[in-house]
């Protein structure tokens, strides 16, 4: 089969396919005379794998340890299967909620009915996983929402079960309420955030998984800076003044309470953004010993 046959077969697209060989999901044989790639009936299987562990949320690195390990697939759906049925439960609880609304007199004082109603609604909700992502673009609806969602949402995937997490929660709300503006939310129109958010997940998701091809490839982007430094002073000029941009943009964060009030909130939110710190950290710390030993 070729590429067209397995986006119909699929529904996936054509930059999805080339997105999973990158990642070493699937290997589909290629024509060595044309490039053209050709699947087989079991790479086709795969790709029906990747695309049902995709939907129920998967990230890329979780699929790939299922993929290796087989045992691993009955695992996963018993455990999807644990999440749908505390969401019917949290949705019958919704249920409740508005029948006892609606039970009440009409006339009886409409605005507590409503308050009601909607704390019921949001205490529901906060139980379940993925309620802060959807609540920053409800919250904050329009452009300024959709880039906050873009940058914040990968890591707002846990449910708001302490009273730490609320406060946090409502920390963080209330700064990115009241702050006048804040760098870097303002990005051009016709660029699409859940474009960033995909590329920006992509990145959290290889620094997550803190794969050794990661830091071969990172070290050898620097060492390649460093040489075309040298080589090309224009292109050195170029990396120059797009540094001199990411450093003014830190510099601003930090100005405006960033770290104290989203970072360290973020924190106490997200074990998932705790992992990827300590990765980074990692990472900075394996990097500068691979310079050193190269630059010697």
């Amino acid at each position: 089969m070729r590429i067209g046959d397995i986006m119909r077969a699929t529904g996936l697209t054509r930059k999805a396919l080339l997105y999973y060989e990158q990642e070493g999901l699937i290997q589909p044989a290629s024509d060595p005379t044309n490039e053209y790639r050709t699947y087989t009936e079991a790479d086709l299987e795969r790709l029906m794998r990747i695309t049902l562990l995709r939907q129920i949320g998967l990230p890329v690195p979780a699929i790939r340890a299922v993929l290796i390990q087989p045992a691993a697939w009955t695992e996963v759906l018993t455990a999807h299967l644990a999440q749908v049925t505390q969401s019917i439960r949290q949705l019958e609880s919704t249920a409740s909620a508005i029948r006892a609304v609606l039970d009440l007199p009409q006339a009886d004082r409409p605005a507590e009915r409503l308050e009601f109603l909607r704390r019921s609604l949001e205490l529901d909700a906060a139980g379940r996983e993925g309620f802060m992502r959807e609540q920053l673009t409800r919250l904050f609806p329009g452009r300024y929402g959709e880039v906050l969602a873009a940058h914040l949402g990968f890591f707002l995937d846990e449910p708001l079960d302490t009273e730490e997490k609320r406060q946090a929660w409502l920390r963080m709300v209330a700064y990115l309420d009241e702050t006048e503006s804040l760098p870097g939310a303002a990005i051009p129109a016709d660029v699409d955030p859940t474009e960033i958010a995909e590329a920006l997940r992509a990145n959290a998701e290889a620094i997550l998984e803190m794969r050794p091809e990661l830091i071969d490839q990172m070290r050898a982007h620097l060492e390649r800076q460093a040489r075309l430094r040298t080589e090309q002073p224009a292109v050195a000029q170029v990396w120059e003044t797009a540094a001199a941009e990411r450093a003014a943009l830190r510099e601003g964060l930090a100005a405006a309470g960033y770290q104290e009030n989203v970072v360290a909130n973020l924190r106490i939110l997200s074990a998932k953004f705790n992992r990827y710190l300590a990765n980074m950290a990692l990472l900075a710390e394996r990097l500068q010993i691979g310079i050193a030993k190269g630059g010697a």
